[in-house]
């Protein structure tokens, strides 16, 4: 499982560097955001079902991971190249909110163990439920910005 998960993680990042000459950042973005909700919802609806097995969830999550593969470098780059001259406050800004999410995450996590009494239900609805948060997140945030900012000149940065 971890093997999958991994070889997911890789293409992703692999695909982003291939797909990253050819398509905008918000289209990268967009793609690994569909893919890891998709597998995160269809996770969550297999755990809800009944029928999860193993074989089954890894390519659920095989999904997920390539989305996050595609995902985390445009995610990473996106959040300092605006503050290129701040890059190190920017990228330990990205860490913390990285961290509070997490912890946001393993408290949702319990909540809905404490209501489901199913590990499963609780490990693949908190993805489902973070996933769908993102999804939201870009529709309404990001994308609106990335759109108001496409037609403004790109200020350098730095010496020359």
């Amino acid at each position: 499982t971890l093997f999958c998960f991994a070889l997911g993680l890789m293409s992703g990042a692999f695909a982003n560097g291939r797909l990253a000459r050819h398509l905008p950042a918000r289209r990268l973005a967009a793609l690994g955001l569909s893919a890891l909700t998709l597998g995160a919802v269809g996770a969550f609806a297999l755990g809800l079902s009944g029928a999860a097995d193993l074989m089954r969830l890894m390519p659920l999550l095989s999904a997920m991971a390539f989305g996050a593969g595609v995902m985390f470098p445009v995610n990473m780059q996106g959040s300092l190249q605006p503050m290129a001259d701040m890059a190190g406050l920017a990228s330990g800004i990205f860490g913390a909110a990285q961290m509070l999410g997490g912890s946001a995450a393993s408290a949702i996590a319990a909540t809905l163990m404490s209501h489901s009494g199913s590990p499963l239900l609780a490990m693949t609805g908190t993805m489902a439920l973070s996933a769908l948060a993102a999804l939201a997140a870009f529709a309404m945030l990001v994308r609106p910005a990335l759109s108001r900012d496409a037609g403004r000149p790109v200020e350098k940065t730095g010496n020359p």
